[in-house]
């Protein structure tokens, strides 16, 4: 019974995801929440924390859910001493769900290293929704290894109409 509970203990922990430099760990199914303006691209990096105790060969897989067909996406993956951003796949080549990099496209990141997904949203402001992007890490073995969400919210919203008092004069009746 210990060494099964050790053995779950150290898999919970083998992969952290956080979010743009923050500190809440995003692995396990967390969804940052994230409102889109005017329909402007949102970019956030992900940096996918090996905790493994051994090197990795990772690649991302992404789903997306309830998407409006006028929204794009694409995201570059990289190891973190990767300084120009690592492969970047275009929106028309992940114009799928689920989509998968290729399994030649894996990064190694060793235990204590991160490999960093860039994340790039382009909801239309024509097409007002809430629509979440689901991040997978994996190997071949272990596709869906682990994940986050991220929840875009783009909400057209209607400006408060504020009436003035009028006042008409001279009043004839």
């Amino acid at each position: 019974l210990f060494a099964v509970l050790s053995i779950a203990a150290l898999s919970s922990a083998q992969v952290e995801m956080y979010v743009d430099g923050g500190t809440t760990n995003y692995a396990g199914g967390g969804v940052l929440t994230v409102n889109a303006v005017d329909g402007n691209e949102l970019i956030h990096e992900i940096h996918v924390e090996n905790h493994s105790g051994m090197e990795k060969d990772w690649y991302v897989s992404r789903t997306r859910i309830n998407r409006p067909v006028t929204w794009t996406d694409f995201l570059c993956w990289g190891h973190q001493s990767d300084q120009f951003g690592g492969i970047c796949i275009d929106g028309e080549t992940m114009d799928m769900d689920p989509w998968s990099m290729l399994p030649s496209q894996a990064v190694t990141v060793s235990d204590g290293e991160y490999g960093f997904i860039s994340s790039h949203i382009v909801p239309n402001i024509t097409d007002p929704a809430i629509v979440t992007y689901r991040y997978y890490i994996g190997t071949i073995l272990n596709p869906y290894e682990d994940s986050m969400d991220i929840e875009v919210s783009l909400v057209l919203s209607v400006p408060e109409i504020v009436l003035l008092p009028i006042n008409i004069y001279p009043n004839p009746t």
